[in-house]
This record gives structure tokens, sequence and C-alpha cells, in this order.
């Protein structure tokens, strides 16, 4: 991943790099937690 990052930084910007980083990480997240349920995503939470 970091290759691929900087071979596409002299052609985009920093926060279009960045979101393309984050947004697919988030997205990746946000159906994790809708498929296992939040207390899969966030262990410490099943404690309650």
């Amino acid at each position: 991943m970091p290759q691929f990052y900087v071979a596409l930084k002299p052609f985009i910007g920093f926060q279009t790099s960045f979101a393309l980083l984050v947004i697919p990480t988030y997205l990746a997240v946000f159906f994790y937690a809708r498929h296992y349920g939040p207390t899969g995503l966030l262990p410490l939470d099943q404690t309650q």
C-alpha cells in the first residue's frame, strides 16, 4: 500500500489521497459492524 500511495501522490492532492485511504476503510468497518453487530466490532462493550 505505501508504494501505491507514493506512486499516486504526485498526481493527486493530499486530501484526495487521504480520502481514498480513509473512505474504503470506513466503509469496511461500517459493513463489518452491520454484519457482526457492535459487540463484534467493540469487544470492550461486551461487559455491558
